[in-house]
């Protein structure tokens, strides 16, 4: 857990202080799922070479897809075991998180899953929608003042 934490709180800008939208925390969860895919393209390269070497790096990169599959099955499916970055209470958790194995149990960690991403993002495109109507609305307000005047 502390290795996905540290992957996640390397990848956020320096000095941020708010949280992540939806869809910038749901860019960095797509990023972190292809995290491995430089290395599984070196094995390939160094498999293809020579035919002595075809099973060289087979156990690692047996691994590697494996944790991927797992991980991608539990984003798409009930979720995978993460603070929610979108909630600035835990988004300034992991910021101020020492990077401690022994401390991360003291964080308030999620199950956070492709669905909960896209409930999220429509929950936040609906305050802009109010505001973008409220707007609308003013100054169509506004113009029919003008015009009775």
């Amino acid at each position: 857990m502390g290795e996905k934490l540290t992957w996640f709180l390397e990848h956020i800008e320096e000095g941020r202080k708010h949280p992540l939208t939806p869809v910038e925390f749901e860019e960095l969860i797509e990023l972190y799922l292809k995290r491995f895919d430089e290395e599984l393209e070196q094995i390939a390269l160094k498999q293809s070479i020579s035919k002595n070497r075809a099973n060289q790096h087979k156990a690692r990169q047996d691994v590697i897809k494996i944790t991927l599959e797992k991980e991608i099955n539990e984003y798409k499916a009930g979720g995978m075991e993460m603070l929610n970055l979108c909630d600035p209470f835990k988004f300034k958790s992991l910021l101020d998180w020492d990077g401690s194995a022994i401390n991360v149990q003291h964080l308030k960690l999620d199950l956070v899953s492709h669905n909960m991403l896209q409930r999220l993002k429509k929950e936040y495109e609906k305050p802009k929608e109010a505001n973008s109507e409220a707007t609308t609305s003013a100054s169509q307000q506004s113009e029919e003042v003008m015009e009775t005047s």
